[in-house]
């Protein structure tokens, strides 16, 4: 089976600024968002939205400002736009297969960073790790220098280096043991889906979804409750500067932007959960095309759709329209300038 690796990296001031293609090897292209991929080019620039694909035997290394993301074989990823509203966080988003990151210039530069999987979320601040993802969900992490939090369905480990954990999907990470890193193709070649467990997978799956869609539940009540207060602040700002007072209406235009601020922050954190989803459907649908028996997962995986569709529409499609058609612009502009 093909191994895909989808990332959706949302980096702001350490991972968008001169994104570009430092090494590659063998079949590896890049396919800007809604248009048709072409083969990538040693030192090629690479923009949000952006989807990279490599072959057998082949690879990619992502350099950004002294860090480097490897892009291992039959791997495919995909770079978005930063949903940090703090602009110092970034992520990496793997379906499946295999990264290897090494973030050593992350600390210096003040960030953070995120690789999140349909299972699992790993929390670095400057160090050198690899994430796998097997086709059943299952993230294996291992540490080669620093530390890492794992985070599954609720609980966290703490891995440090020459340490492993791994995150069943729907379930939170094993105990941490001592490992070096292994060979990411033989785990994940023993955790390939087997025949009569796909019902466990897709359960598993569906558990995650709910949680993602809870968490966005939440958020978007804190959406809801800070965009009242800031509408309330400036009614009170305007208040106060029909009487005259000055100070209290800059106070209370204060407070209206600190609460902007937050529901903003809190929507950023709420599409960021939507492209959660996004892996989770993946796994959901993948084990349901290879099963032979269906019937049993037919209310599972359709659970997991109309929880997907539900935040597709309302935090991932603007994006994707955004982007869109700001590389019509881009292409117009292109033409405009080569006098077509």
């Amino acid at each position: 089976m093909k191994f895909i690796l989808f990332v959706l990296m949302f980096v702001p001031f350490v991972l968008s600024a001169e994104m570009k293609i430092d090494f590659l090897v063998g079949d590896v292209s890049i396919k800007p968002r809604g248009q048709s991929s072409a083969k990538a080019q040693r030192g090629q620039i690479v923009n949000p939205g952006d989807s990279i694909e490599t072959g057998s035997k082949s690879m990619a290394v992502i350099s950004t400002n002294g860090n480097k993301i490897t892009v291992r074989e039959k791997t495919k990823v995909m770079l978005s736009e930063s949903k940090d509203s703090a602009g110092k966080n970034g992520s990496l988003s793997v379906f499946a297969g295999n990264v290897n990151c090494k973030m050593n210039k992350l600390k210096k530069q003040g960030g953070t960073y995120e690789v999140n999987s349909a299972s699992a979320v790993a929390a670095v601040r400057g160090t050198e790790f690899d994430v796998s993802v097997a086709d059943n969900g299952a993230t294996l992490l291992n540490v080669e220098e620093g530390s890492v939090v794992l985070t599954g369905i609720e609980k966290s480990v703490v891995v440090a280096a020459n340490q492993e954990s791994t995150v069943p999907l729907g379930y939170d990470p094993t105990e941490v043991r001592i490992q070096k890193k292994r060979d990411w193709k033989m785990w994940a070649e023993e955790n390939k889906i087997a025949p009569g467990r796909e019902k466990e997978v897709v359960s598993g799956a569906l558990i995650r979804a709910k949680k993602l869609d809870a968490d966005i539940a939440f958020l978007e009540e804190e959406i809801e409750k800070k965009t009242l207060e800031k509408e309330e602040f400036l009614k009170y700002a305007e208040s106060a500067s029909k009487s005259g007072d000055m100070k209290l209406r800059d106070e209370y235009f204060s407070k209206s932007h600190e609460a902007k601020r937050l529901a903003y922050s809190a929507k950023l954190k709420a599409s960021y959960q939507a492209d959660k989803i996004a892996l989770v459907k993946d796994v959901a649908d993948g084990v349901f095309t290879w099963a032979e028996d269906k019937s049993s997962l037919k209310d599972d995986v359709s659970a997991i759709a109309v929880i997907y569709e539900k935040h597709y529409k309302k935090y991932i499609k603007p994006v994707e329209d955004e982007a869109e058609m700001r590389q019509k612009i881009i292409e117009k502009r292109r033409k405009k300038s080569e006098g077509k």
